[in-house]
C-alpha cells in the first residue's frame, strides 16, 4: 500500500485478506465511499474526509474517518520512514515487522491454520502455518545479505517480493481416495 501511494487495488487487496480487524460490513462500507468519491494516495492521509458530506451528517463523517484512521495507522512508522528516502534495507525490515506485529499478524495465521485444522482441511492448515517462517526467512536474508544497504521503499519492495517469488512451501500433497 505505502509503495503504490495508496491506490484503491493496493488498499482493498489488503483489507480483503481477513488478516485485518476490520469487520466486513465497515470495509464495503468504507469501499463504497472511497470508490463513489475516487479516494487514493493524498486523500487517505488527509486529517479529515469531507467528500461529499452534508451538515447534519456530522456521525456518518466521523464514522467513515474512523474507518480511515483504522486503516491509516499501522502504516505510519513505513510512512515516517518512506518520506526519508534511501535506508538501510535492515530498517525497512525493522518497521515492516513492528507493522506486522502491531497487526498481529502470527497471532491470526496461527488462528487461520487451527481454524483450517479444525475443518480438516491439512493442506490450507499448513499453508497458513508456513507463511509467518517464509516471510521471517526471507527478511532475515535479506538483512543478511543487504542490511546496510541503503535503498527506497520502492526497492526494499521489489527486494521482498522477489525473496517471496523464490520461496515456496512444503506442502504434502492430499492422498487420493478410492470411491
Amino acid at each position: 500500500m505505502c509503495v503504490y501511494d495508496f491506490r484503491y487495488e493496493a488498499v482493498f487487496s489488503y483489507l480483503k485478506t481477513g488478516l485485518t480487524p476490520m469487520a466486513q460490513e465497515d470495509m464495503d462500507i468504507l469501499e463504497n465511499y472511497v470508490l463513489a468519491y475516487g479516494i487514493k494516495g493524498y486523500k487517505w492521509k488527509k486529517d479529515v474526509w469531507t467528500y461529499g458530506f452534508q451538515p447534519g451528517q456530522e456521525a456518518e463523517q466521523a464514522y467513515l474517518n474512523d474507518l480511515r484512521v483504522q486503516v491509516m495507522t499501522p502504516f505510519a512508522p513505513l510512512l515516517a520512514l518512506k518520506r526519508k528516502k534511501n535506508l538501510p534495507l535492515r530498517d525497512w525490515v525493522t518497521a515492516l515487522v513492528v507493522q506486522l506485529d502491531t497487526l498481529g499478524i502470527a497471532q491470526k495465521l496461527t488462528a487461520l491454520s487451527e481454524a483450517a485444522a479444525a475443518k480438516g482441511n491439512a493442506a490450507k492448515a499448513e499453508e497458513h502455518r508456513q507463511i509467518w517462517q517464509i516471510l521471517m526467512d526471507v527478511l532475515q536474508k535479506a538483512v543478511e545479505i543487504l542490511g546496510d544497504a541503503p535503498m527506497s521503499l520502492d526497492t526494499f519492495a521489489r527486494i521482498l517480493s522477489a525473496g517471496l517469488e523464490e520461496s515456496s512451501m512444503g506442502l504434502i500433497p492430499p492422498t487420493l481416495t478410492a470411491c
